[in-house]
């Protein structure tokens, strides 16, 4: 007699967690993995991590790192002009926290005048941080390279 499972083992588990508890879980794997698979889909959930517009894969940010996430965004933006448009396109809109500073990472590490400029649509007065870090952040290696000149 064999045991066969109707549900996998770690369906099981998967649909007893969490979706922040999963991507602590997983973390950069998971989002290196998304990244390699370069579908359609897994580029829908990626981009779904910084677009609240995206409806069904979508779950609160919780990584530990959000280094890896934002550079893979970055990847993807850097391939398919689309997506970038899409990143500027997103820094126009009310963006809530985590979300808002993961995408001003992503536009910060872009680095283009482009992205310089949209990073300025993430100033929020009612917002906090009023400033996302790596908008500031990027604002002071302009400063930086202006002193040179």
């Amino acid at each position: 007699m064999t045991l066969e499972w109707k549900t996998q083992p770690t369906e099981i588990a998967m649909a007893r967690m969490k979706p922040i508890t999963i991507a602590k879980a997983v973390g950069d794997e998971w989002i290196d993995a998304l990244a390699a698979l370069d579908t359609a889909e897994a580029r829908k959930v990626l981009l779904s991590l910084v677009d609240p517009e995206i409806k069904g894969g979508s779950f609160p940010v919780a990584f530990d790192r959000s280094e890896t996430v934002a550079a893979r965004l970055v990847e993807l933006a850097r391939r398919d002009a689309d997506i970038e448009k899409r990143l500027s396109q997103l820094c126009c809109l009310r963006i809530p926290e985590p979300k808002r500073s993961l995408l001003a990472k992503v536009v910060g590490w872009l680095g283009t005048p482009d992205a310089a400029l949209s990073a300025l649509n993430l100033l929020d007065d009612e917002a906090t941080p009023q400033i996302p870090y790596d908008t500031w952040k990027q604002g002071r290696r302009v400063r930086r390279a202006q002193a040179v000149w």
